[in-house]
């Protein structure tokens, strides 16, 4: 920014007939993955040499509603998808596109999720309060963790995902959460809600329950929507809506 180069050319896919909800890309920088609205089908593109369609599949039977996330593991073993309004899935999926688990949030609401570095673990941007103005208890959790089960027990890259495991779920917020983020340690989680406050846990399995390490108010009092962690939770940025 400001060396006064041209930006580059974006590329970009046109969905005919629909647009998108959602998108991530991989970890490799080499994949898109697009969640469209009214068909609910997932598009894979590569992005080398070109932006090209590469596989497609629907999502339209598990999940009623426009996809909230839809995110490529980090190991590229598999393809998690989020519902909304009303659909509180969460669903896990292999690259060819079928369906290994399913499971539905306790919460009122689904907003996104977040995944860890190793893909070991699923946190889901859920609120227990669908109306902004109304309290919810400090100590009910709102953002339920996965743990990704896969074959062998081993989690390494190589392991076949099979399912989903709540392992725990983070409160700590008085009104509905809005986000959820993880660090690339594979540690850190950040929750941002509408009381105005982030929250920053640990997330180690060692700990039977998530441990707050960190606290702190949006500036002006305005909610983040959405909330970021750098790489050992030393920055978190947040963004606003208003």
């Amino acid at each position: 920014a400001g060396s006064g180069a041209p930006l580059p050319t974006p590329l970009i896919a046109n969905v005919h007939l629909d647009f998108g909800t959602a998108c991530s890309i991989s970890a490799s920088g080499r994949n898109v993955l697009v969640a469209t609205a009214a068909g609910r089908r997932l598009l894979a593109y590569s992005l080398s040499p070109k932006l090209q369609l590469r596989r497609e599949f629907d999502a339209a039977a598990v999940h009623p509603a426009p996809l909230s996330a839809a995110i490529l593991a980090p190991n590229s073993q598999y393809i998690v998808t989020v519902g909304s309004e009303g659909d509180r899935s969460v669903c896990l999926w292999s690259l060819s596109g079928s369906l290994v688990a399913r499971e539905t949030a306790k919460q009122a609401a689904v907003l996104g999720a977040s995944i860890s570095a190793d893909s070991k673990l699923v946190a889901v941007a859920a609120t227990a309060q669908l109306a902004p103005g109304r309290a919810v208890a400090v100590r009910h959790g709102q953002v339920p963790v996965f743990e990704v089960v896969a074959r062998g027990g081993g989690g390494g890259d190589a392991a076949e995902p099979t399912g989903l495991r709540q392992v725990f779920c983070v409160g700590g917020h008085s009104r509905g959460v809005t986000a959820a983020s993880f660090a690339q340690d594979c540690v850190h989680l950040a929750v941002a809600a509408r009381d105005a406050e982030w929250s920053v846990v640990r997330t180690d399995l060692r700990h039977a329950e998530p441990v707050e390490v960190g606290r702190g108010k949006a500036p002006h009092g305005t909610p983040f929507e959405r909330v970021a962690l750098s790489p050992f939770a030393k920055r978190l940025p947040g963004a606003t809506a208003a």
